[in-house]
């Protein structure tokens, strides 16, 4: 989850399927083999997360009506980045409007923590350097002084906000190697189906219509009509065997790499998705390798905020919309205050729902027609480490910023310090990342919202038990964040299906839905791009 790489063949992920098969396993001799017996002394932490107990109100349905109301323009329903970059399109054209946001903090996924020594993030922790299409972004970032200048046309990122050196290893055969695709131990057979499944993403990369329109674009709807969307019928997984990809190394890697990016395996994601993923980067900057990221301690949360600092004054925070409806102004707008415990009103002419659509029939008796969307739920924990812990014990490769196991569940672990300029002064914040694929999303919900800190910290340490056999002597605490839904992940015939396609036009009176959950993925750029094009 937001940790979408560059498609550089030398920088990829790569792991076998058994990562996902091995989530199947029981835990006891992993458990066994890393020190965690019933008499270890627990291990300290929290368990947070959205504040899933507030949205969960709308289910009793015996909320107070307003008591006050006010008349705006437009409603922003939802304060991640769809409905930030909504309001600042709101603003730009000079229109009255609020934003109502359920949590503390704007930002979606792009949220934050601290402890005494670095932010870190929850969610989405980085930015690939924009497209040349992507222009919004990119006058974005100009804004925020992260493009300096140019030189020869290309950008100039601020040095600071470009990943750090050394960027990634994979722990493999029991040595830290560099880059994330093994360096030695290929078969002949893998390392062939590796140059021609490359080989074909940079076709797709460098194709283009008449009109110099990309066929695979960010946002992906700027993609030329020319694109072979008909894959998005067909799962990676069909793709693959019907093009005669058969390597197990190929396969795994390919898994790994829509786990990461979308929350899903390889039978579960759109063909035209998974070539995406490598075909639809072309960033370039004068001062950096193409497809280079832009990334911060914090995560995303840098420019989350940035924005939410911009919608100050529209901010309407800790608001459970609980009920919207047609009016002869438009539309009315209930939202419940949850630190007043009372009801506010808002009428409005133009509605723009930037929230997870599974929660619009909850509040609009009325709702559009939804497809099914996959939402896995994903685990985000923070090791932090003890003071005298640093650098975190290897052999190989140093301490990177993304370090990843090969045939782990998890998604390896990002280091939150990385971008300090000290170096990594200690302690250290290791940010792991786990979508919870090994059962059906409902059923992953279910079984995640049962378990103990207790037993994520087992499932944590187990997971990374090859590369950090030590880790629980290591760690002076393990915080656990859960997020029951995910982003949407582009299932087999969404992307350019009508489905899609319907939920994109006006719902009717000036109801808009602009939430990622209408893009099929879930990427900043999708999400400020999608908000700013409204009107």
């Amino acid at each position: 989850m937001w940790t979408r790489r560059a498609p550089r063949y030398s920088r990829r992920r790569f792991l076998q399927q058994a990562s996902v098969a091995g989530a199947a396993i029981g835990l006891g001799p992993l458990l066994k083999a890393c020190g965690l017996g019933a008499t270890d002394k627990p291990i300290a932490g929290r368990m947070l997360g959205p504040d899933t107990a507030s949205g969960h109100l709308l289910r009793g349905g015996k909320l107070p009506t307003p008591s006050q109301w006010t008349t705006q323009d437009a409603i922003v329903v939802g304060g991640g980045i769809a409905g930030l970059a909504t309001a600042r399109r709101l603003r730009s054209l000079g229109r009255s409007h609020c934003v109502l946001e359920l949590e503390a903090e704007a930002g979606g996924n792009a949220r934050a923590g601290y402890n005494a020594h670095t932010a870190y993030a929850w969610g989405a922790h980085y930015l690939p350097l924009p497209n040349p299409e992507t222009t919004e972004v990119r006058e974005l970032l100009e804004e925020m002084g992260l493009i300096t200048g140019y030189t020869g046309g290309l950008p100039v990122y601020d040095e600071r906000a470009l990943v750090h050196a050394p960027e990634e290893r994979l722990f493999y055969r029991g040595v830290w190697q560099r880059g994330l695709i093994p360096s030695r131990g290929l078969p002949a057979r893998a390392q062939a189906e590796f140059e021609r499944f490359f080989a074909e993403t940079a076709r797709h990369r460098d194709a283009v219509d008449a009109q110099g329109r990309p066929h695979f674009a960010l946002p992906l709807d700027r993609s030329a009509p020319g694109s072979p969307r008909e894959l998005d019928s067909l799962s990676l997984a069909d793709y693959l065997l019907r093009e005669g990809y058969q390597s197990t190394e190929l396969h795994g890697y390919l898994d790994y790499c829509t786990r990461d990016d979308y929350g899903l395996g390889l039978g579960n994601t759109s063909a035209w998705a998974g070539l995406h993923y490598f075909a639809a980067r072309r960033g370039l900057a004068a001062n950096a390798e193409p497809n280079s990221e832009l990334t911060w301690p914090m995560g995303n949360a840098y420019l989350a905020r940035y924005l939410a600092q911009q919608a100050r004054a529209q901010l309407r925070l800790r608001r459970l919309v609980h009920r919207i409806q047609r009016s002869p102004q438009g539309w009315e707008v209930w939202a419940y205050d949850l630190d007043r415990k009372q009801s506010e009103g808002y009428h409005c002419q133009q509605l723009y729902y930037a929230s997870p659509l599974h929660t619009l029939p909850y509040v609009y008796a009325d709702p559009p027609e939804l497809p099914e969307l996959l939402h896995t739920p994903w685990l985000v924990a923070q090791l932090h480490l003890r003071p005298e812990i640093n650098p975190l014990p290897g052999y190989g490769q140093p301490l990177s910023w993304d370090n990843v196991n090969y045939g782990g569940q998890g998604l390896g672990y990002v280091v939150a310090n990385h971008q300090q300029l000290r170096g990594h002064p200690g302690p250290l914040t290791l940010t792991y990342y786990r979508p919870l694929t090994h059962m059906p999303p409902a059923e992953a919900r279910r079984w995640a919202q049962r378990r103990s800190h207790a037993q994520w910290v087992q499932e944590v340490l187990a997971d990374l038990a090859g590369p950090h056999p030590a880790l629980r002597s290591q760690l002076h605490s393990l915080d656990c964040w859960l997020w029951g839904h995910g982003m949407v992940g582009p299932r087999p015939g969404y992307l350019w299906g009508t489905e899609r396609a319907r939920l994109q036009e006006d719902q009717g009176g000036g109801l808009h839905l602009v939430h990622t959950d209408v893009s099929g993925i879930s990427l900043f750029e999708e999400a400020y791009c999608r908000g700013l094009s409204v009107s």
